[in-house]
Formats: C-alpha cells, structure tokens, sequence
C-alpha cells in the first residue's frame, strides 16, 4: 500500500472514531444532564395577596415522617412474595426492589402547590396547580422545547403565548341551553378584577367572560403547571417570571394565616370563605357522596361550612407511621357549637371504615379537630391482605 493512501486511511479512521467518540460523548452527556438535580419551586412564589386560598406539600427526605414513609413503602415491597419461589427468581426480586427504592427516593425532595382565586360566579373559584420534582428538572427542560414545538405546529388555537411561555389550551363550550356540559354563558357579568399593589403586566388584563370553561397546561425546568382559567395562569406566570411583581405587597390575611402553621409538617393550606368558597370547593363532593347513601346529614354541613369565616390545615407522616391532621374552622362564638356537632357526626361516620383518633375543641377564634391515623404502614399492609396480596411477615430493620 502506498504512504499516501495508507496516510488518508488512517486518516479516515481517525475521523470516524473522533465522530463516534463525540457522539457517545454527546449521549453520555446528555444523559447526565437529563438525571442531573434540576431547579425546585419555592411554593410561595405562588402565594398572591388576591388569593382566596393556598395549600403546600414539601416532601423531603430530611423530614423524619417523610423518611420513615419511603422506608415502610420499601419494606412493604420486600415483604411482597416473588411469583415463583427458586433462587434466580428471589436474586431477580430483590435487585428490582432495590431498583424501585432507588426510583422512589429520586421522587424527593418535591413540591405540590395549589392557589385559587375568585372567579365569575360569587363563591366560586378558579385554581392553578403545580408539581415540582428536583430531579425532573432537566427532563422538564428537554420536554418543554418538544411541547412548545409540538404546539406551535397544531394551530393557534390550541395554545397562548404570554411572557415567553407557550401554555397549551384545552376549550370547553359555554353553557347554555344547548351546551348543558359547558360551565359559562355569553352575556354573564365580567370577572371580577385582580386588584395589585404592583401591576403585573397582562396578568390583570380584563378577559371576555363568553368563552366557556377552558384548561391551561404549561411546562418550566421547576414544575408542571395546570390552571382552569385564563387571568390565573396569566397571572402565575407574572408571578414566576417577574420577581419585581411582589415588590411593595403587604403580607394578605391568607398570609397570615399560613404564618401561624407549624413549618416542620408536609402539608399547609388555608382557605378564606368570604363569599362562600368552601362550599363551592366541597359542595360536590357532597352531592357524590348522596348518591352512595352514606349516613350522613349533609344539609347540615352545608348549613356548617356557610358559618366558616375561614379554614386551617396542617398534617403529615410522623416517624412512629402515623398520619395526622389538624384542622381549625374560624367562625363566630354562636355557630361553633354546631359545628363541633356536625364534625363529631362526620368522624364517627369515618370510624367505621378507618380506627381514626379523633380531638375536637374550641378556641379563640373557632372550632380546632386533630386526627390522627396509627400505623400507616401497617393500615395498608392489610388493606393489601385482604385484596388477596401474598405478603410475607414483616421484615425488621
């Protein structure tokens, strides 16, 4: 062979395997980045002064209830029993085990965060959500840039463009008397204006009311983010794009309230029922709940939560396994008498599917209920049980 062709083969050669170096570099890389610890949603950022209510769930393997709960789900999958009983069978079992305990704990730390505001219809609410999950952050990248692009080819009409965010747009038709499925009617009164300290751009501007319901989806590297009305998604991505929004805000009565929740537990929330909101939350799991036929008196917790002036909650796992919730309902001296009797009727209803620990009392400003639920770990082992799961006798650690 030739020095000059030998030269160029070699040459050749050394060209393919810098391509192929650099391609699995590329992949190697891009790998790393999608399962590389992304950016996390600080819940509050969420937390607006013209909120009529707010919930939050941090959960984060430095809570010892947090921990303890990921650790009784992951002995609850060892002490499930593997289809076949030989040893490649039991090595296959436990290293998938192991596998899931490894998916699971990549699930924290994460967010869930919920604001409702108030909407058309006195009493009723339009709400955004989101879930934030750390190591999903660049995953969420990647698959906002395929969404956007996704959207941007189906038609305008499928999605809104505000503030560098493409939010994709589900419609649904105004009610009326050929439209029984919708939830809004031509010519109803506007929605009520979002009042601001600081005006937060288009997030305020005022919308038609004719449209009928619609559903809004967007995605960010620190959560996917869901709301069921057009002002309140403008206005969560006023609040998450423009930090300045917040300057000059007082802390709101919602505010508040929250501030006197204990931070160590996963889940906070409060709710103002200025004009009814509770109800308008609730009311349809009360209208479900009739077609069942349980016992239980729900004019009378109609009649209940329209005396609430405000509501309170805190709860969470506790590293001894159990499950616990506190709740105070804010209303006047006289109507807290009938609302420990409503509640008291409610719980003992519950008693007779779950062994609840129950306290209820009054204070300062309202009616306060402690539940607790013992041992769940154990609660849904036999649960499991009972649907004919094979199980194995608890593994001590």
């Amino acid at each position: 062979m030739e020095p000059r062709t030998k030269r160029a083969l070699i040459g050749c050669a050394g060209g393919c395997g810098a391509l192929v170096l650099l391609l699995v570099g590329s992949c190697v890389g891009v790998t790393a980045w999608l399962r590389a610890p992304g950016e996390l949603l600080e819940p509050q950022r969420l937390l607006d002064p013209e909120a009529v209510g707010y919930m939050e769930t941090r959960l984060e393997l430095d809570n010892p209830g947090t921990e303890a709960l990921v650790a009784a789900a992951v002995q609850l999958m060892e002490s499930q029993r593997p289809p076949v009983d030989f040893p490649l069978a039991r090595l296959f079992f436990r290293w998938n085990v192991a596998r899931q305990e490894r998916d699971l704990r990549r699930a924290f730390p994460a967010r869930l965060v919920w604001t409702a505001y108030p909407a058309v219809t006195p009493g009723d609410t339009e709400s955004v959500a989101s879930l934030s999950i750390q190591r999903a952050g660049h995953q969420l990248v990647l698959a906002d840039w395929l969404f956007e692009w996704g959207l941007g080819r189906a038609g305008k009409d499928t999605y809104l463009d505000y503030a560098g965010e493409r939010v994709m747009v589900i419609r649904q038709g105004p009610k009326g008397r050929d439209n029984p499925e919708g939830h809004q009617e031509s010519g109803e009164a506007e929605a009520p204006q979002l009042q601001t300290p600081v005006e937060p751009g288009e997030g305020d501007q005022q919308l038609p009311t004719d449209r009928g319901r619609s559903y809004y989806l967007f995605l960010r590297g620190d959560g996917a983010f869901f709301a069921t009305g057009e002002r309140v998604v403008r206005r969560a991505i006023d609040l998450l794009a423009r930090p300045d929004v917040r300057e000059g805000w007082v802390p709101s009565r919602l505010g508040a309230l929250l501030a006197e929740l204990p931070e160590d537990r996963q889940l906070r929330g409060a709710m103002l029922n200025d004009a009814g909101e509770l109800l308008s939350l609730l009311g349809p799991i009360l209208d479900a709940g009739e077609e069942g036929g349980a016992a239980l008196d729900r004019d009378a917790w109609r009649d209940a939560l329209s005396r609430v002036e405000a509501a309170t909650f805190a709860g969470g796992f506790e590293p001894t396994g159990d499950a616990v919730l506190e709740v105070e309902l804010l209303a006047a001296p006289e109507d807290r008498a009938l609302l420990l009797e409503v509640v008291d009727e409610t719980i003992a209803a519950a008693r007779e599917e779950l062994d609840l620990d129950r306290e209820t009392r009054e204070t300062q400003r309202g009616v306060a209920i402690l539940l607790r639920l013992r041992d769940v770990p154990l609660v849904v082992r036999e649960m499991l049980e009972r649907r004919g799961v094979r199980l194995n006798a608890p593994v001590s650690h």
